[in-house]
């Protein structure tokens, strides 16, 4: 959870809204050109900081060192959506969330072995060909970039606001 104040950083997202973005896996929204890392931790500096440290900690885990390779905003608005993607050419990604809420739309994994669900009680978590989290507003998650994932369409009146990442194992 971010443990910072997010009013700031929340109104240098929605300005940039008018900048050009780009389209990969959103339909509707904006999502921003990328970020180099010099530039997004001058612009984000609490948020960056955050990001390195669960990094850190991601790399302890895995007994690796990894580096931020770039960061992008993205914003989206009543009815948009990402549709299903990889972050190729990167180890790991993540997203922390600024501003969403319950109607704002989930973030879904794909099971890379969907067929591994098929032997298994269909109780037991984590089985599933599906996962699916509902982010708060400060929430960061990090994920194999290979996980196939999605959002599901914000039906609320209000933007849901994340800004990703991308790393790459060193």
């Amino acid at each position: 959870m971010l443990p910072v104040n997010m009013d700031a950083y929340l109104q240098k997202c929605l300005k940039m809204e008018s900048n050009n973005g780009v389209r990969i896996s959103n339909v509707g929204g904006y999502q921003s050109q990328s970020f180099l890392e010099n530039d997004f931790k001058n612009n984000f500096t609490s948020i960056y900081n955050f990001i390195i440290n669960c990094v850190d900690e991601v790399g302890k885990d895995t007994q690796s060192k990894y580096i931020l390779d770039n960061f992008w905003i993205n914003i989206n608005r009543k009815n948009n959506y990402n549709t299903i993607h990889v972050h190729a050419q990167s180890s790991i990604s993540g997203c922390i969330y600024l501003k969403t809420n319950s109607d704002s739309g989930r973030i879904i994994f794909q099971n890379p072995t969907p067929s591994q669900h098929y032997n298994i009680n269909n109780n037991i978590d984590g089985f599933f060909g599906l996962y699916w989290y509902q982010p708060v507003a400060g929430d960061l998650i990090i994920f194999p970039s290979y996980l196939a994932h999605s959002v599901e369409p914000n039906n609320s009146e209000e933007p849901r606001i994340s800004i990703a990442f991308n790393c790459r194992r060193i």
